[in-house]
């Protein structure tokens, strides 16, 4: 259990570290060095580190039950109710932006998704190819 919470803590600090600097770096582009440039708050960034941890936890999902059609939807479910719930909600978003969005989140999680499935079915390819070959048939009777 220890194992597990530390893994994800880890991987929920590495994310944490990236969604916060793309926010701030989107911020400092939208707003430039103007006084009314949109400053980073503390409630936002708990929630970008609870959004974070859910991340995390729903990796962790996929990582124990594999690349199927369930965990990856499981992840993909979770992952969405994760980023309502911590990253819209508080935000106070009303109408038909929440529902633009879900889609831009869901976009953007189907184009990064194929990207890490793409690379990961390629080194798994690899490891199979340099796994020594072992003969099925052809055996000797051992006598």
């Amino acid at each position: 259990m220890l194992k597990f919470l530390k893994r994800t803590f880890v991987s929920a600090s590495i994310y944490f570290t990236a969604i916060t600097f793309l926010y701030a770096a989107i911020v400092a582009l939208v707003y430039g060095n103007t006084e009314d440039g949109g400053l980073l708050s503390a409630w936002r960034t708990v929630m970008f580190f609870a959004f974070s941890l859910s991340f995390a936890a729903a990796n962790r999902i996929v990582n124990k039950f594999g690349r199927r059609v369930l965990p990856v939807l499981s992840h993909a479910l979770l992952t969405g109710a994760a980023f309502y719930l911590f990253m819209i909600l508080p935000a106070e978003i009303e109408g038909s932006t929440v529902f633009a969005g879900m889609v831009l989140y869901y976009i953007i999680y189907a184009i990064a998704g194929a990207i890490i499935l793409a690379l990961l079915s390629r080194t798994d390819r690899k490891k199979e190819l340099e796994k020594e070959y072992q003969p099925v048939y052809n055996r000797k009777k051992s006598e």
